[in-house]
């Protein structure tokens, strides 16, 4: 199991070190980090998340509209045994969401809320 990170200093580096990727789909907002295997995905419908993904180290938060809560679980990313860059990725979700991932994940959100509307309006499904 990852630990997650608590210092305030290096949520601060992972959240500035995201920036975004651009993509043929202008409903489909992606943002990549620094660190393997850290991204984020909304998808978009008249200006509002009908979906958000958090990816970290093989950690994922995400959110639907259509289920409104936050959800936790793990990726097969970081699990290389029968390839080596996997192409896409599939989510197993916990039976009760991870409040220590949850919360890692809303500090970096409310750190690129500051400069990034759709952060800002990212941080409201935390709550």
């Amino acid at each position: 199991m990852v630990k997650f990170v608590t210092d305030r200093q290096k949520i601060k580096e992972l959240a500035e070190s995201l920036y975004q990727v651009k993509t043929k789909e202008p409903e489909r907002i992606w943002f990549q980090g620094k660190d393997f295997y850290f991204d984020v995905f909304f998808k978009v419908e008249n200006e509002e998340i009908i979906w958000f993904q958090f990816t970290w180290q093989g950690n994922v938060v995400s959110w639907d509209k259509s289920e409104p809560s936050l959800k936790t679980g793990v990726t097969n990313e970081m699990n290389h045994d029968h390839c080596l860059y996997p192409a896409s990725k599939t989510v197993k979700f916990d039976s009760c969401p991870n409040q220590e991932l949850i919360e890692f994940v809303q500090a970096i959100v409310r750190i690129c809320a500051i400069e990034q509307p759709i952060f800002a309006q990212a941080l409201k499904l935390f709550n």
